[in-house]
């Protein structure tokens, strides 16, 4: 779907996409395997764009898990918010 705010996608049954209208930024639903290997790999990453200011990775800004409310540690969903190397 295209909105003046954006634009969203549906990659699969249970994931989306979300592009903000300048495309700027980059929001999208991740598994759970995928947000652990993110964290895993965080010190590595900080490093790496400490140590190479130009790389062509694009800037994880953020990482979330959507709770639910009535059962703890319940998580619903993990997003992650991303800055594209190639914004127009």
């Amino acid at each position: 779907r295209t909105s003046d705010d954006g634009q969203s996608f549906e990659l699969s049954k249970n994931q989306f996409a979300f592009v903000s209208h300048d495309q700027a930024l980059l929001i999208k639903s991740i598994t759970e395997i995928e947000a652990l290997n993110l964290l895993d790999s965080l010190k590595l990453y900080a490093s790496h764009l400490q140590q190479n200011p130009h790389t062509l990775l694009p800037r994880h800004l953020g990482l979330f898990a959507l709770e639910e409310p009535s059962v703890p540690n319940k998580i619903l969903l993990f997003t992650v918010v991303i800055n594209p190397i190639f914004t127009q």
